[in-house]
């Protein structure tokens, strides 16, 4: 057993990990399906597939997984499954600078991967 500092940060060091490994599992869910990328930060779609949500955040599923990543990385490893939990049952979070709304594909991905 190590003194209590390095066990604090060990648990620390612990805790990024757990907050990377999820972040790169957020990343790695499907992009949306109605568009087609040109670059990364670039896509097109049919004006047919907007929805009622002509938001660019919106559908650049990309964008909401690295926004996602964004509100893990701000959150204490007690407060990580409450706040997902929550988006996933509003389908928003409330960002600095607005509420975010979340495609509801990507709503079901995160539960997915909540769920595995």
């Amino acid at each position: 057993m190590g003194s209590p500092l390095q066990e604090i940060a060990d648990l620390g060091n612990q805790v990024e990990r757990v907050k990377l490994g999820l972040i790169e599992a957020i990343e790695k869910l499907p992009d949306n399906p109605r568009i087609s990328r040109l670059g990364s930060n670039t896509f097109e779609m049919s004006s047919k597939n907007l929805e009622n949500n002509w938001s660019v955040l919106y559908h650049d599923f990309k964008a909401q997984h690295r926004k996602l990543g964004k509100i893990i990385r701000r959150q204490e490893l007690p407060q990580i499954a409450p706040v997902l939990m929550g988006i996933v049952e509003r389908g928003t979070f409330p960002g600095k600078s607005g509420t975010v709304k979340f495609h509801p594909l990507v709503i079901r991905n995160i539960k997915a991967l909540m769920e595995a």
